[in-house]
């Protein structure tokens, strides 16, 4: 090989490895500069709940008519309907918060001797709901609580329990997210200080399930509890948050 080209050749060698030497090095600053762009988040989740007490309460009485044709099961549903009236008027309820609602009716036939169903009628049964809607939560409680007197004047009257309701439950429910977003932001707080970082802005948050319990229960479900069984309740929200650490 000549001088010259051997030169060249050198050259041609140099300058790959000057090139080499600048992409490896322009990799790194690139990769540093990313890093330093992508902010480091601290995700945690917090929690905030409060004890409310049911102002509203819709128990259901369902009034039962039974015979051997119509014109008799529907006079007895009629004695039993006024019946329930009269209990809940006696009580002091308002009569305009006692909502009769559709008359249903069911016939059951005779079965014959191999237990089959004949088409001869054998009973027919109405039923009727009738449902109180108050906020006066602790005289239908004792309603509900005495019912067996109703029962015990030979009435024929299928009772289901009270259901319990809180109405500014929506109103509630914004200011318990606001409390679980600041709960959320004092745990990344102490977990940030305990590494000696900072708390920055929130860059994401999400809502969980309400969860409506007893006000003693710890139950949880994936889905959310919705209790109505109780007078005094239990709201808990959550809320799952992303801050920036600094």
């Amino acid at each position: 090989m000549s001088f010259s080209n051997w030169l060249k050749h050198n050259q041609l060698v140099m300058m790959g490895a000057v090139l080499g030497g600048s992409l490896v090095l322009a990799t790194v600053l690139a990769a540093n500069s990313l890093k330093h762009l992508r902010p480091n988040t601290l995700d945690v989740t917090g929690a905030a709940e409060q004890r409310v007490t049911s102002d509203r309460v819709i128990w259901t009485l369902e009034p039962v008519g039974r015979g051997k044709d119509s014109k008799t099961a529907l006079a007895m549903l009629n004695k039993n309907r006024e019946a329930v009236k009269a209990y809940f008027l006696k009580q002091g309820l308002a009569a305009n918060s006692l909502q009769a609602g559709v008359v249903n009716q069911v016939t059951f036939y005779e079965r014959d001797a191999k237990g089959y169903e004949t088409r001869v009628i054998d009973t027919i049964e109405f039923r009727q709901p009738l449902t109180v809607t108050s906020s006066a939560v602790d005289k239908v409680t004792t309603l509900s609580t005495g019912v067996s007197s109703l029962l015990g004047q030979g009435g024929d009257v299928s009772v289901q329990p009270p259901q319990y309701f809180y109405t500014p439950l929506n109103t509630l429910k914004v200011k318990l997210l606001s409390a679980a977003t600041g709960n959320a932001k004092a745990r990344a707080q102490a977990v940030a200080q305990s590494a000696g970082n900072h708390v920055g802005v929130l860059t994401s948050a999400s809502t969980g399930v309400f969860q409506i319990t007893p006000a003693d229960s710890t139950e949880v479900s994936d889905w959310g509890v919705n209790d109505t069984s109780t007078v005094a309740k239990k709201v808990t929200a959550v809320v799952n948050a992303s801050f920036e650490l600094e």
